[in-house]
């Protein structure tokens, strides 16, 4: 696992002050009007993907914004962002210049902390974490916890993990940390695994199938509820279906991984599911979790961040934080 390195050289800093005076020299006919504020606004525009949500992050108003944006593209002489049923998407200028920006934000925040110890209880600011419906509703609560406590000033905001986005979103900074299951990290990011565990079935806790414990007739001739995607793990229990010959009678598929057991606590359905989760359906609803009656596949997760944010104080202390608390 590469592991963070403390402070920040000048040798790391020096590469990003040479960029900023690049730009500058190259748009000398502007050199007057340059606010390095506006560096701040652009990292704003980069996360929120608004010009609205631009302004509630930095404290401005959206005329304010507005202008800002407007001095950005005459400064870059690039559009920077375009407007999207999705939002303002960047240009291939502003994810470019992103990776620098985020870098050179954190670079003069650890400049001006230099020997200052990191005060959790002092921090501001939006945290943006890449992840999926399961985290949010197994792990994410015990986050929200442990921030509130610590560091009441920081705010969080979550976002759907895209496979094929992920590795941009940490690369430009439009994104801070993901939790996801192991796939190819490419080596320019870092990653913690932050546990591992099987999955288990779930079924109403009436239902007839727990009657003297789960057998593998019983569990393939059940009626299954699934979901259309996965966090991970599916392809072992694919790979063992396929093995055996065998197929489920899979009468509900959904999206959100969060709606199974309540699903399944109202129904003569079953379904297969992460342990914390089957762990929550027993004891919030009228569900009782079971082991599956062959090996079991495991789920993980991996705490993934990029270059932009390895040496920043504040969240070597966030990524700390997480597997803490995850692992408690």
């Amino acid at each position: 696992m590469p592991r963070a390195k403390p402070g920040l050289s000048f040798a790391a800093v020096c590469p990003l002050t040479k960029w900023i005076l690049k730009i500058i020299f190259i748009h000398m006919k502007n050199v007057r009007g340059i606010d390095l504020n506006l560096l701040i606004i652009f990292d704003a525009l980069l996360v929120e993907r608004s010009v609205t949500g631009a302004g509630e992050r930095v404290g401005l108003a959206q005329s304010s914004v507005s202008n800002a944006l407007t001095r950005l593209r005459s400064f870059f002489d690039d559009e920077l962002f375009v407007r999207t049923p999705n939002g303002m998407v960047p240009t291939p200028v502003a994810s470019e210049a992103a990776v620098h920006v985020k870098a050179a934000i954190l670079a003069a925040e650890a400049a001006f902390n230099v020997g200052k110890p990191f005060e959790p209880e002092l921090a501001t600011g939006t945290i943006v974490l890449l992840t999926n419906d399961f985290i949010e509703f197994t792990i994410l609560p015990w986050i929200i916890q442990a921030l509130a406590k610590q560091a009441p000033g920081l705010k969080l905001k979550t976002r759907p993990l895209i496979r094929e986005e992920f590795e941009r979103e940490l690369d430009t900074g439009s994104a801070d940390l993901a939790i996801a299951a192991p796939m190819n990290i490419p080596k320019r990011f870092h990653y913690i695994d932050l546990f591992e565990e099987p999955f288990d079935g779930i079924a109403r806790r009436d239902h007839p199938i727990l009657e003297g414990g789960v057998t593998l007739s019983d569990f393939f001739s059940a009626k299954h509820i699934a979901m259309s995607h996965s966090f991970g793990g599916s392809e072992a229990i694919d790979s063992f279906l396929m093995e055996k010959q065998i197929s489920l009678d899979l009468v509900v598929t959904v999206s959100n991984l969060a709606s199974v057991p309540p699903l399944v606590s109202t129904t003569d359905y079953i379904a297969v599911v992460p342990r914390r989760l089957a762990l929550i359906a027993d004891r919030d609803l009228p569900a009782a979790r079971f082991s599956l009656p062959f090996p079991a596949p495991s789920v993980q997760a991996r705490l993934i961040w990029g270059r932009g944010v390895d040496r920043s104080p504040m969240f070597r202390w966030l990524r700390n934080l997480i597997v803490e608390t995850v692992t408690a």
